[in-house]
């Protein structure tokens, strides 16, 4: 009996489930970005469009960037998870910011993240692996700055709206130390 069941299973088993697995999945509609607000740490909170933002307290000198998101770890139908563990989600990625981006690809400031909350280390300005043609540093916090989140996929590569430009928002900000505002 068990060589019959066998016999009679191994041409489907071998077989496999068929299905569209050589046809390439549509790319998923990216989200739109949308900034929330701004924070510190030891919890003061800024509206978006605030004439002044304090950075933190901390020994980073942190500023949390905010953005509005169906959940901590997704925006729109689109995952966030760490650089690299996505696996066959194409609609699954993380969120860079940036200080002071420049159209020659280099920026003040930098840091990744999972989440809908992104934190901005002002004292640690260019985390190790960034390369120092890309991360110029930051001598001053203070003043106007222009702040920038990217959506990118599980390689690290900027997702793209349909009309080719990056998924995106930016702006505008005046930051000041600590009770400066």
């Amino acid at each position: 009996m068990t060589r019959i069941a066998l016999c009679l299973l191994l041409p489907l088993a071998l077989q496999g489930c068929g299905g569209d697995d050589e046809t390439p999945a549509e790319p998923p509609v990216p989200p739109n970005l949308t900034l929330a607000g701004f924070g510190t740490v030891d919890g003061t909170n800024f509206d978006v469009d605030a004439d002044c933002i304090e950075i933190g307290t901390d020994a980073d000198q942190s500023l949390l960037v905010r953005l509005k998101g169906t959940g901590v770890t997704s925006i729109g139908d689109w995952s966030l998870r760490p650089p690299g563990t996505c696996g066959s989600n194409a609609a699954c990625g993380h969120l860079q910011v940036r200080v002071d981006p420049k159209k020659d690809g280099t920026y003040a400031l930098q840091a990744t993240g999972a989440t809908t909350t992104l934190t901005l280390p002002f004292a640690r300005p260019c985390p190790q692996t960034a390369s120092e043609t890309e991360c110029v540093g930051i001598d001053d916090p203070t003043g106007d700055h222009t702040i920038e989140v990217i959506l990118r996929d599980d390689d690290g590569v900027a997702v793209a709206e349909a009309d080719g430009s990056p998924v995106r928002v930016t702006a505008d900000v005046t930051l000041a130390l600590p009770g400066g505002c």
